[in-house]
This record gives structure tokens, sequence and C-alpha cells, in this order.
């Protein structure tokens, strides 16, 4: 049946219809980004990697989430598993390239992941950077 109806839909609109109908009420990516950090990284390391990211010019805001802060920004599915990490959430300058600026996150000694943050409707910078 839902095959059937998806057929007749995409029949009705065309497959021009059906991608813009897909753009409208697919989710648009975060701009905030979440840097996961290894549990295993030492307190100079992290230290280094905030450094790196408050001085980007892509970075508009840079906030250290703890270990227990961290799962409210990701309700529901935890992407990291079941480490306990710390992260660094990083709101993005607008017209950044996320994709980009993620590769090349990845590659930085002492990160785990790097990923978008699920939640939106939660601001970070209101203390400041940390």
């Amino acid at each position: 049946m839902i095959i059937l109806v998806a057929c007749l839909g995409v029949s009705l609109v065309g497959v021009g219809g059906y991608l813009v109908i897909r753009a409208v009420i697919k989710p648009a990516a975060s701009d905030v980004t979440a840097v996961i950090l290894q549990p295993t990284a030492t307190k100079p390391t992290k230290d280094a990697i905030m450094q790196r990211l408050v001085s980007m010019p892509q970075a508009d805001t840079v906030y250290y989430a703890s270990p227990d802060e961290l799962p409210e920004w990701f309700p529901g599915s935890h992407p990291w598993g079941a480490i306990h990490p710390d992260a660094y959430l990083v709101k993005l300058r607008p017209g950044i390239d996320p994709d980009t600026l993620q590769a090349s996150l990845r590659t930085w000694p002492g990160v785990y992941m790097v990923t978008y943050v699920t939640v939106t409707d939660l601001t970070i910078g209101t203390g400041g950077t940390e």
C-alpha cells in the first residue's frame, strides 16, 4: 500500500516535484558541529584542540560540553556509543561549508569523531567560550 501511494505521488507531482517536497521536509543540517574528544586524550591535547578551534575563522562560538552535558545535545541517540566523552560544540559562521570543515577536524589528534549536533533549539555561547 505504501509503495503504491509513493508511486502514485511521484507520478502526480513528477520527479522534480518529489525533489522539491523532499527538500522542504528534510531537516536542514545543523550549524553546530560536535567535536567529540577521545576519552583518553590528555589535558594538553584537549587544550590544544580548544586553542585551534577558537582561532579558526570559520568558528563563531566554541563551547565545552562535559561528559554529563553532552548527551543533552543528542537526545535518544548517542553516536559515540558506550564511551563517556566530552566535546567542544562549534557554532559555525554563516556561509561556511560544514562538511569540508568536519572532514578536516576528524584528522586532528585527540578527536574521536565529528558530527552535527542533533538538538538545534538549545543555545550555546550564552556564558561565553570556555
